[in-house]
Formats: structure tokens, C-alpha cells, sequence
């Protein structure tokens, strides 16, 4: 924490006020898109493996896909990036197979020794 606390200010202070070069934070924002499909490609695959979603909350999916749904129309109304447009798209896109996946599942009790 003694660290973290310092080097998390810093970099904040150096994002915020025009210290980063915008490509550099292109970049950045360009790797947020295979991280987070990603990691909702690995909760599919689980889910399928699996033959169920386990303790996955329908209504914290369900808001999440609000919330990328309200990004993109958002996205349309207030700024013209196609790269935001394809970041917000595919977590929108996984989001939605999540959500299905509970609903298709929802009956589904897990096996008790693969608990």
C-alpha cells in the first residue's frame, strides 16, 4: 500500500493533466478490448463446460448488459470513435450470450461432487 498509494496518484496526476501522449492512451484503450472479451469468453466456455452457470447473478449480468447497451447509444449521441463503438459492441455482444446462457440454464441444478 506504501506504493501502490504513490505510483496510482502519479500516474492519475500524469493521465489527467496532458503528461500522456494520446496515442499512448490509445493504446491503452485499445487493450482493454481482448481483455475483456477475454475474460467473458473464458465465463462462456465455463458456463457450456460446466452445463450451468453456477452462482453467476442473473441480475448483475442483466445490468451489465444494460449498462453496455446504454454505452452504445451513448457512444452513437456523444462521440464519434469507432474505436469505442467496437470496445462497447463486443462487451455488449458477450454480455448478451451471458445473460442467455442464465436464462437457458436457468433449471439447471450443478452436480454434487463437481461442486
Amino acid at each position: 500500500a506504501a506504493v501502490f498509494i504513490p505510483l496510482f496518484g502519479g500516474l492519475t496526476y500524469m493521465l489527467c493533466y496532458g503528461l500522456v501522449p494520446m496515442s499512448v492512451i490509445a493504446v491503452l484503450f485499445q487493450a482493454t478490448i481482448p481483455l475483456t472479451a477475454g475474460s467473458k469468453i473464458f465465463q462462456i466456455g465455463a458456463n457450456f463446460m460446466n452445463g450451468h452457470t453456477g452462482q453467476l447473478s442473473m441480475i448483475t449480468s442483466t445490468l451489465n448488459l444494460l449498462g453496455t447497451i446504454g454505452r452504445i447509444f451513448t457512444t452513437f449521441q456523444e462521440v464519434d470513435d469507432t474505436l469505442i463503438l467496437i470496445a462497447f459492441s463486443s462487451a455488449t455482444f458477450f454480455n448478451l450470450v451471458i445473460v442467455l446462457q442464465l436464462l437457458y440454464y436457468w433449471n439447471v441444478v450443478p452436480d454434487k461432487k463437481t461442486q
